[in-house]
């Protein structure tokens, strides 16, 4: 029997990169209903269309949700201060007479200032605004914005002329990036970095990772991601997400969620306008390197899908580690705590004998220091299993539609590991000292005398994990 203790700090150190695995901790609602009073002075319009959250005020812009062969309406933003505590409504600003099935496309804030993006279906001297802490206008961009907008952070170490208010526009193939203080162009629609990843130019929304610099767009309901590498410029444009196509569908939104386990990115699956869609359908998280993530929600009732139709916009705040969501249909704001920890499945486990599909469950901080606890679940009853490590991913048959997972198979393991009558056990792992940052791949390996030979081995899940 070989045990992980001596050889861990070799294999961590070996290991590749990952991110983590997401808990939404429901802390409250904020109901939006008295923004679509025309009477109430924090009137935005028919419904909410986009946010911007920096931990203690929300702020929400509004959409005209009637027949374009309706006379306009006027729609605004408003803000609401303390927001998770004592909600308290002010007066709209930015009110624009806006005809029906237009409305703001997006915000974001700097934790002060606010940047908004309106569509009224052409350019408007409003197009692309910036407010001050106060809700005073700044100034403004004639454009056509109904694609987003965002804070772009540049990349670490660039100059200012990374940095600013950016956005994009149909058609367009590139990022426009406007200078915060004045409005003045850094870089047009002509020469801004190149954003284009040959999937469409139905841009609808944009959020930028503060870590790399990495922009984050949606487009025809897809999600993409350019790899910064400079002020005006990307190493590449990845098809992260290639949804069902839906270039004519609006509000089709996402929020980068950066923390020092990992990094996710939310957004909603919205390939149509129609009711009833599923909340837990259409919110999805996918982790930076692409992996897609299911999200367990704590302490939350799921909205019935009776009158939701998919639109929802998201913003997170990373001071507070929080995000809001927004629901458009139900007029409600949704506010969570989210929870990265540092380690999560990849590919699938196979069949046993029995018919069951065994699963690896980490639990613990996966802090240097700490005991992690790792559980197998659903194997053959009374069978002997094991835990394997690797420095990276893989995929290794070994037979009966089983295959390794981790790869190089290190010559270190936890075992063996006697099942119960259930097919379930537990053991630890006490990590080393002095392993932060580093990375590890795992995974169940169970004895299944039941199976063909001659490798009668039935495998869990993977699962990767970062040393905190």
């Amino acid at each position: 029997m070989k045990i992980l203790l001596t050889s861990a700090a070799t294999a961590l150190a070996a290991a590749s990169l990952a991110p983590a695995q997401i808990r939404l901790s429901h802390l409250t609602t904020v109901d939006l209903d008295p923004t679509s009073v025309a009477t109430n002075p924090e009137y935005i319009g028919s419904n909410p269309g986009a946010i911007a959250w920096n931990g203690i005020d929300l702020l929400v812009a509004g959409y005209n949700n009637d027949s374009p062969n309706n006379p306009p309406a006027t729609i605004g933003i408003v803000r609401i201060g303390n927001a998770l505590t004592m909600p308290s409504f002010g007066a709209a600003f930015g009110q624009i007479s806006t005809p029906g099935f237009r409305g703001y496309s997006g915000l974001d804030t700097d934790g002060s200032n606010l940047v908004a993006a309106y569509d009224d279906g052409g350019t408007n001297a409003q197009g692309i605004a910036l407010y001050d802490a106060s809700d005073n206008l700044v100034w403004s961009k004639t454009a056509r914005g109904g694609s987003g907008v965002g804070f772009d952070p540049g990349i670490p170490g660039g100059s200012a002329q990374g940095r600013g208010v950016a956005w994009t526009t149909f058609g367009s193939g590139r990022r426009a990036l406007q200078d915060g203080a004045t409005g003045n162009d850094i870089w047009t629609t002509s020469t801004g970095m190149i954003v284009d990843a040959g999937v469409g130019f139905f841009w609808r929304d944009m959020d930028f990772d503060d870590q790399t610099g990495d922009i984050w767009l949606r487009e025809g309901n897809n999600v993409v991601r350019g790899v910064r590498n400079g002020d005006n410029s990307l190493s590449s444009r990845l098809l992260v997400v290639d949804g069902v196509e839906a270039d004519f569908v609006n509000v089709q939104n996402l929020a980068v969620a950066r923390q020092s386990t990992g990094g996710v990115v939310f957004y909603n699956d919205r390939a149509s306008n129609q009711s009833p869609q599923a909340f837990e359908d259409v919110i999805r998280a996918v982790r930076i390197d692409g992996t897609p993530e299911p999200i367990a929600y704590v302490g939350f009732q799921i909205p019935p899908s009776t009158n939701i139709n998919g639109a929802f916009d998201f913003s997170y705040d990373a001071a507070t580690g929080t995000l809001a969501i927004l629901d458009f249909a139900n007029r409600d704001c949704h506010i969570f705590q989210v929870d990265i920890p540092p380690y999560y499945d990849y590919g699938q486990g196979c069949q046993s004998s029995t018919g069951s599909t065994p699963e690896l469950t980490l639990g613990g901080s996966g802090a240097a220091g700490t005991t992690l606890t790792y559980t197998i679940d659903g194997a053959p009853a009374n069978a002997t299993g094991f835990v394997v490590f690797g420095a990276l991913q893989g995929q290794m048959p070994i037979g009966n539609g089983c295959a390794i997972l981790v790869d190089p198979l290190l010559d270190v393991f936890l075992g063996p590991l006697f099942l119960s009558n259930t097919g379930s056990g537990r053991t630890t792992l006490a990590l080393p000292g002095g392993t932060t940052g580093a990375r590890l791949t795992q995974q169940g390996a169970i004895i299944d005398l039941g199976l063909p030979g001659p490798l009668q081995i039935v495998t869990t899940e993977g699962v990767q994990l970062v040393i905190q």
